[in-house]
């Protein structure tokens, strides 16, 4: 069974000033009903919400890496998803969300990793395959 990593311990809200600690309410509930679904699709998902931009944004990365790093060492994961919310603040000529039957959905992104672009990742060709075919089934 493929083991998928979801980390989404980046908590957003679009109310004050756009940050909650309240998992249903950020993109961690996001994450959540990820892991329901991949799970029911047969996946062996471990779901991660570590806080990592609470009670600052600066380093929030840097401590996401340290998670990440951690949790590959107990377990082998075949695909770590990396899950964040769009932290755009109001704006009349970008918006993250799509309209879709008078619904507005937030909009998915996979941005595929390469080794920091030094070299090509060899598992690139399959990391593109599974970015591309999770995007035609979206639409």
């Amino acid at each position: 069974m493929k083991v998928i990593l979801l980390v989404s311990g980046y908590e957003y809200t679009m109310t004050g000033n756009y940050r909650t600690t309240d998992l249903n309410y950020s993109v961690a509930r996001v994450g959540t009903e990820l892991t329901n679904y991949l799970t029911k699709k047969g996946f062996n998902v471990i779901h991660n919400t570590t806080y990592h931009d609470y009670p600052a944004y600066s380093g929030s990365y840097d401590r996401s890496l340290e998670t990440l790093q951690s949790l590959l060492v107990d377990n082998d994961a075949q695909i770590v998803i990396d899950l964040h919310r769009d932290a755009v603040g109001s704006s009349n000529t970008y918006a993250p969300t799509v309209k879709i039957n008078d619904q507005y959905a937030a909009q998915l992104m996979f941005v595929i990793g390469t080794d920091g672009g030094r070299t090509r990742s060899p598992e690139l060709e399959s990391k593109l395959k599974i970015s591309n075919k999770s995007t035609r089934k979206s639409k």
